[in-house]
């Protein structure tokens, strides 16, 4: 079995790296940083309109206001 071009393996582990570094990060400020306390119902309610593009989880969600606006 041959085995890979020396500069493809190279990139192979930079990206590697690269993926681990952000692994690393994400995790660390993840721990010293928390969302707001009204993020996670919004991320929930967007998510229920683009999938539905119904204003079923969170009438006060942004969307919800905006095409409230929209039908008046």
């Amino acid at each position: 079995m041959p085995s890979a071009n020396p500069e493809s393996r190279l990139l192979g582990l930079l990206a590697g790296a690269l993926v681990l570094v952000f692994l690393v990060q994400t995790f660390s400020e993840s721990r010293l940083k928390s969302p707001s306390s009204d993020e996670p119902p919004h991320i929930a309610a967007g998510l229920s309109y683009v999938e539905t593009g119904a204003i079923r989880a969170n009438p006060q969600h942004q969307i919800g206001r905006a095409s409230c606006r929209e039908r008046v």
